[in-house]
């Protein structure tokens, strides 16, 4: 069987013995992905489970570009959505400043510290982000923002 030698925990929780369906050739890997199949028979792409997308050819964690925005002396918030097709995404940066800070200087701050790849296309500063009833950060409301921005 395959999984990770001597951590059948591990083997539990990222691979899946038979998915409902599917041809018998398990198992299959969990991959955070998460999409379904469209009446066409095509697999939809929707987003992940966790923060990590791949774009321009790169996995990039969301969380580690909003904590580099974040070290910026200005900046009280950040949250970077990810918007786009598999192969054609984008990355948007909102931030909350309590300054007058320019997209362009929070470029320079990040292109210091982090490879192109992971800079965002677009940085939108406001002076507070979106909430929802809860509290916490309006991500649904940034994202449906982004792709008002985009044309989509």
């Amino acid at each position: 069987m395959a999984g990770y030698l001597g951590d059948p925990e591990a083997t539990a929780t990222t691979l899946v013995e038979h998915l409902p369906g599917a041809a018998e050739r398990g198992p299959f890997y969990k991959t955070g992905d998460l999409g379904f199949e469209d009446r066409n028979g095509l697999l939809r792409f929707v987003g992940r489970r966790d923060d990590q997308i791949k774009s321009r050819g790169y996995r990039i964690e969301l969380g580690e570009i909003e904590s580099v925005l974040g070290l910026h002396p200005n900046v009280l918030e950040v949250a970077v959505i990810a918007v786009g097709e598999v192969g054609d995404t984008a990355l948007y940066a909102f931030v909350a400043a309590h300054d007058r800070v320019a997209p362009t200087e929070l470029r320079k701050h990040l292109n210091d510290r982090l490879p192109s790849y992971m800079i965002p296309d677009q940085i939108d500063i406001f002076p507070t982000l979106p909430r929802t009833a809860g509290g916490k950060v309006d991500r649904k409301a940034l994202k449906t923002a982004a792709r008002e921005r985009r044309g989509i």
